[in-house]
């Protein structure tokens, strides 16, 4: 495996996402003037659900990106994608490894080499994106210790609740910071 940092001839590389999930975290909104909050519990659904989306390397929308790839034998298998914010956190804008090489530690190397990067810079945190639905990422982000952060409950519609699509932020702190 050979991780190594991609140039600027991969952007607008196409992405093609698929993510497989029996479950999702099922929100339940409390409200009173008093009191106010959002607690997520895992719900199965009935049977299997496959979302599918397109993303590119490098979109044009981000300010510096900094992409590390993946290679097993000169195969692209996978990257992660960083970007710095002004508020000296790191933000993984897409994290991604070939489905058939899922489950292989490739996600965990590059999540390793997200956190490496993130201590060379001095950052405080490293912040994601992820859906509710997307249980096996919020997994996998817990795994190496990203906590909830908030979330956004009609970040692409008004009904996100209703379609379990709702959009969650993670952080992970880095030490000494």
């Amino acid at each position: 495996m050979e991780i190594r940092q991609l140039d600027q001839s991969y952007q607008g590389m196409p992405i093609h996402f698929v993510v497989k999930t029996d479950g999702y975290f099922h929100a339940d909104i409390k409200q009173t003037n008093d009191q106010f909050g959002v607690i997520f519990h895992y719900t199965p659904f009935s049977e299997q659900k496959i979302y599918h989306f397109d993303d590119v390397l490098m979109s044009e929308w981000l300010d510096e990106p900094i992409v590390y790839g993946a290679f097993e034998q000169n195969e692209f298998v996978g990257f992660v994608e960083l970007n710095k914010e002004w508020n000296q956190r790191l933000r993984i804008t897409n994290i991604f490894v070939k489905e058939e090489k899922r489950h292989d530690g490739i996600g965990t190397i590059l999540m390793k080499h997200a956190k490496a990067y993130a201590a060379s810079q001095n950052m405080r945190g490293i912040v994601l994106e992820t859906q509710s639905y997307n249980v096996p990422a919020i997994r996998f982000y817990q795994k190496h210790g990203f906590l909830f952060l908030g979330c956004d409950l009609s970040a692409f519609s008004n009904e996100d609740v209703k379609h379990q699509e709702i959009r969650l932020e993670m952080c992970y702190q880095m030490e000494n910071s």
